[in-house]
């Protein structure tokens, strides 16, 4: 109600008061004269009101009612349906986007570099000997057949395979799954190679916890140092992370390319001298190199399948 209802209300109001209080003071028969004419004046109207269909009205009104209920609970309930299938596709949604084997379909394609493996022999005895001679085949370098001399004057251990197995310097040496050493030099026929504990023996390295419960993230990698000396130095392990005597120093290996992990040592010790930001570590080789006569040559290679992609001239 606006401010003008208000007002028109209030005035009528007042005039009827008004009324009421001089038709209060006046004599007995003036009353009852104006009481007479108000009954004349609205006896028209009372009877037109009897004749209206007062069930019909009702009836009618009761319709309107129900209808207008209905209407609005089937608003309702439309509401209620619109609400409920957009709670449906958001749950669909979110599992959609919190599954997470899903994964949008995508054609596989081959690693530009794999992993090769490849089966070599330490040289020992007397056929280590005869080759670093030169005498192993008398045909010599007339026929092409002598290795160069800087494999052959090498103190380090020979492999019989070089250049001709597509052997590369730096390409670790194995024995079973511990890594004994690395390529040092490669020659045409046979290769030198040097042991983990080297002087310039150096590899990326990470540690295993023995205890996988007490593994806590990823400790961050470091590099193995061999030290000419039975054990070797684990260096740039950072003083937080968790180091402990006997765990397991691995092959860094973050594209996760073998299945179980390439060991190369032991911890011996562990320590963190004062304001060092690094640990203090001695490794232990987890294999001796002197005992291994079967190895196996970890290289890497350009996939056969994509080269195979390359059209021939």
């Amino acid at each position: 109600m606006n401010h003008r209802d208000q007002t028109r209300a209030i005035l009528i109001l007042t005039s009827w008061m008004l009324l009421g209080c001089v038709a209060a003071v006046l004599p007995e028969v003036q009353r009852m004269e104006i009481r007479r004419q108000l009954r004349d004046g609205f006896a028209p109207i009372a009877r037109f009101v009897g004749t209206l269909p007062i069930e019909t009205l009702l009836s009618n009104f009761r319709g309107n009612t129900s209808n207008s209920i209905s209407d609005q609970n089937e608003k309702n309930s439309e509401t209620s349906e619109d609400v409920s299938r957009l709670e449906r596709q958001i749950l669909a949604l979110k599992s959609l986007l919190n599954d997470q084997n899903q994964k949008l379909p995508a054609e596989t394609s081959q690693s530009l570099f794999q992993p090769r493996l490849i089966e070599a022999r330490r040289m020992s005895g007397s056929h280590e000997e005869r080759w670093r001679s030169g005498a192993w085949i008398d045909a010599g370098t007339s026929r092409n057949v002598r290795e160069q001399d800087w494999i052959l004057k090498a103190e380090q251990p020979l492999l019989d395979l070089g250049a001709d197995a597509k052997i590369h310097p730096d390409d670790l040496v194995l024995a079973g799954r511990a890594i004994v050493g690395q390529v040092s030099a490669v020659g045409r026929w046979s290769s030198s190679y040097r042991s983990v504990t080297d002087p310039e023996f150096r590899c990326p390295v990470q540690i295993l916890k023995t205890d996988m419960a007490s593994q806590s993230g990823q400790i961050p990698a470091g590099s193995l140092h061999g030290t000419g000396e039975t054990l070797c130095e684990l260096k740039y392990i950072e003083n937080t992370a968790p180091v402990s005597q006997g765990d397991y120093v691995v092959l860094n290996d973050p594209e996760k390319t073998w299945e179980q992990p390439l060991v190369l040592g032991r911890v011996a010790r562990a320590e963190v001298k004062t304001n060092s930001p690094f640990w203090e570590i001695d490794v232990e080789p987890i294999s001796d190199s002197e005992r291994s006569r079967q190895v196996l040559i970890l290289s890497q290679q350009i996939s056969p399948e994509r080269t195979a992609a390359i059209p021939k001239e």
